[in-house]
């Protein structure tokens, strides 16, 4: 994405988001999504093995 808008390759952004209740302010950053994918694929990849292993 970030080289659509003329950024270099690699380029991280974030968002900060004010008043949040009991945290105040919360910095969320463009590689969220990239974690929360690969922390998708782990949990998936676990479940898969134990339900196959599970099964025998």
């Amino acid at each position: 994405m970030p080289l659509l808008f003329g950024r270099p390759f690699l380029t991280q952004t974030f968002v900060i988001f004010e008043h949040v209740p009991l945290y105040g302010e919360i910095e969320i950053a463009s590689a969220l999504a990239f974690d929360f994918g690969v922390y998708c694929v782990v949990v998936g990849g676990l479940l898969t093995i134990l339900s196959v292993v599970g099964a025998e």
